[in-house]
């Protein structure tokens, strides 16, 4: 991706790293200022110039989630010295090995371990924190009112009050809910009271008479002693310390809301947020999931008693177990290999040391084996064994099956799950397992569908819908060679080169999606004597389309300049000379490119091809019209989705100052540019646009 200060993905990355780094609206006003002025060419210049103006900056905490964990761990980071903190938000959010050395691998590792320490956990479940609140950091926008810079000698207004607009319109709950799997822990967090308060209110509140605690005293002590006599239960039933407790998130959901309730919330949350009656629900519910593994999973299957179909409610119990299922595996396999380095335990000496640890392990639903690789021995954990399917009988077969395959697939949604110590191997294994599962349940929602009568409405399950997300988050580093920073005209890594080979020759990548992503890749590499072109397979795909709205999947804003070039131009050749069939994957998004590019190059029979809808005039009339203006995008800022309906997929497309509203539809085929009125060329075309910056 091309840098320009002018993107909106650009501007709302520095609204992103500003927060990041804690600085106050107004200085993020100042400061957007400084950047629109100065107009920084790279993304080194960029960073630098904001590090630059926050070095000396007194950091300020903001709400950026409605979630009290979220806000726990951003304010933790806020507390460390600048040039740690900087080195942590640049290394973790924004790529600092892109970046030009704005930041020391030894600052990096020195914040990771002082932040640990401030959280008293340790680096491996800091680092899945900070994971975890990405997700809250990409949804802030900067606001409109500083979205370019003021005219000359105009006076900056700070606005104050509301709250930030810092979601994105397009079906935002859906989107969220697809990241987080629909976890009832995140869906349990309450919403944080004044987000979005500027700095220039600070004084004011703090003033203001506080409002009367919606908690007594003795109902806080009265949740802190059955958290605490929770965590007592657990420590004896899961055989834990408290230590390896607190990596498990319903401890630390748990926690953290006792926390929050306590110090925070004072039902002051307008009438978005949950009132007092359903706060106390919330504290109960998140109380009581404090509970073994297979307790908790029977938990999210009784409450769904109301559904008749078994299928459903296995989907619905899975679907939610995901989140807090894996964590207890994480943490035996970690107090196992514990045991083994410190102790330098063979298998057989380990068993019979720990022998109750194994049995309460087993007890619980999991099985362990050992595996030893160059003389070091490890441990794996899994659900399975004999206590697994007597406890878990009520699951629809597929769904206990799926839950023994868990670890393999690597399901943990909700935070980035790539492993950085994973080989690419190792990944394309991973992918065809998540493949297989995705098949089993959309076969299994088709039989439940075809059942249906006519006046029903068609299910969709949750399991598969979480897996596709997983699935495009896994194949990223094999498809866009890892967001590696080679330039362009380097050769593609043999590494790469290698999988590629595997993929499309082992017979078991037969007939998969990996398979006829890689097999453009590998194409288009081979086409141009494997030299990296620029913005190599850093295009969002939507493999599983004909089950899961596109829109629901989508990773790559894509800035660029018009015409096309590189990968993005090689896409756009295949689809002129070839048609859609074997790129029919990519998402939607890359269709207003295409329709673009012909407009722009004049290639009136291509952007014929990608029209569609009742009212398209015949060729030469819509020939006629294209031909009435001229095309010159220069720079394509941004084509954004913005919402879906029955009536087609609406894309944002913004160039230079203006914004217009694309709308893409399906056809028999493919997908179409809808075709609304003359009109939409005209928006498009550069008459009266002559004085807008290159």
């Amino acid at each position: 991706m091309r840098f320009t200060i002018e993107d909106p993905y650009w501007k709302n990355k520095s609204e992103q790293l500003m927060i990041q780094l804690g600085l106050p609206e107004y200085e993020r006003q100042q400061i957007s200022n400084k950047l629109f002025a100065e107009q920084p060419e790279s993304k080194s210049e960029w960073v630098k110039l904001i590090l630059n103006e926050a070095e000396h900056i007194q950091p300020e905490s903001e709400s950026v989630s409605p979630h009290a964990d979220d806000q726990e761990i951003h304010e933790a980071l806020l507390k460390l010295p600048f040039l740690l903190k900087s080195a942590v938000v640049l290394t973790v959010f924004h790529q600092a090995d892109h970046l030009g050395g704005m930041s020391s691998e030894g600052d990096y590792k020195e914040g990771l371990s002082r932040l640990s320490d401030d959280l008293k956990t340790d680096e491996a479940q800091t680092l899945r924190l900070l994971n975890f609140i990405k997700l809250a950091y990409e949804i802030i926008e900067m606001p409109q009112s500083r979205q370019e810079y003021p005219e000359e000698n105009a006076e900056t207004e700070v606005k104050s009050g509301g709250k930030r607009n810092a979601v994105k319109l397009i079906t935002s709950a859906v989107l969220l809910t697809g990241l987080l799997s629909v976890s009832v822990f995140l869906l349990s967090d309450p919403p944080v009271a004044n987000e979005g308060q500027v700095a220039g209110e600070a004084e004011r509140i703090e003033d203001e008479p506080k409002s009367e605690k919606v908690f007594s005293e003795k109902e806080i002590e009265a949740y802190e002693a059955q958290l605490e006599a929770n965590r007592e239960y657990l420590k004896k039933a899961l055989e834990l310390t408290d230590s390896e407790l607190d990596f498990l998130m319903i401890i630390q959901q748990a926690e953290a809301h006792i926390d929050y309730i306590s110090g925070k919330w004072n039902g002051n949350t307008g009438t978005a947020g949950p009132d007092a009656d359903h706060m106390k629900q919330m504290t109960a519910d998140i109380l009581s999931q404090m509970q073994p593994p297979m307790t908790i999973l029977k938990d999210f299957y009784d409450q769904a008693e109301g559904v008749n179909s078994n299928i459903i409610r296995s989907d619905q119990a899975v679907n939610m177990f995901l989140n807090s299922g894996q964590d207890f595996l994480i943490a035996y396999e970690r107090k196992l290999n514990h045991l083994i380095r410190e102790n330098n335990y063979s298998e057989e000496e380990l068993k019979q040391n720990h022998s109750g640890l194994l049995e309460t392990i087993a007890a619980n639903g999991m099985e362990v084996n050992f595996e030893e690789t160059e003389g070091e021995l490890a441990s794996f954990v899994y659900y399975g064994g004999d206590a697994f399917n007597p406890q878990t009988e009520y699951l629809h077969p597929d769904y206990r099956a799926f839950l023994t395959s868990l670890h393999e697939v690597g399901a943990r949604m909700g935070f980035q799950t790539n492993n950085q110590t994973e080989t690419l191997t190792e990944i394309a294994e991973k992918l065809l397992r998540i493949e297989d599962e995705i098949t089993v349940f959309f076969n299994l929602q088709d039989s439940l569908n075809d059942q249906l009568e006519d006046h029903e409405f068609p299910q969709e399950l949750h399991v598969p819908f979480s897996l596709s997300y997983q699935y495009i988050e896994q194949i990223r580093p094999i498809v866009s060679l890892g967001g590696a920073p080679y330039s362009e005209g380097t050769k593609i890594p043999e590494e790469y080169r290698h999988i590629w080979h595997d993929i499309l020759n082992d017979e078991k990548f037969e007939d998969t999606m990996l398979r006829e992503v890689v097999s453009l890749n590998q194409r288009i590499a081979e086409e141009n004597d494997y030299e990296k072109l620029n913005d190599f397979g850093e295009i969002s795909i939507s493999p599983f389309n004909d089950y899961i709205d596109p829109m629901h999947f989508f990773s790559y804003s894509n800035a660029m300049v018009m015409p096309l070039s590189g990968y993005l131009k090689e896409l756009y050749e295949i689809y002129v000379n070839e048609g859609f069939e074997s790129i029919e994957f990519l998402h939607p998004q890359v269709v207003v490119m295409f329709y673009l590019q012909a407009l722009e190059t004049g290639d009136i029979e291509t952007a014929y091809s990608l029209m569609g809808g009742e009212d398209l005039p015949d060729y030469d009339t819509f020939a006629q019209m294209v031909n009435e203006h001229e095309y010159d995008f220069k720079r394509l800022s941004d084509v954004m989705p913005k919402s879906s309906s029955d009536l087609g997929m609406e894309f944002q497309v913004q160039q230079r100052n203006h914004t217009l509203n694309v709308t893409v539809i399906e056809s028999e085929e493919w997908y179409q540019i809808k075709f609304e009125s003359p009109d939409q060329f005209e928006k498009l075309a550069t008459e009266g646009d002559a004085d807008a910056p290159d």
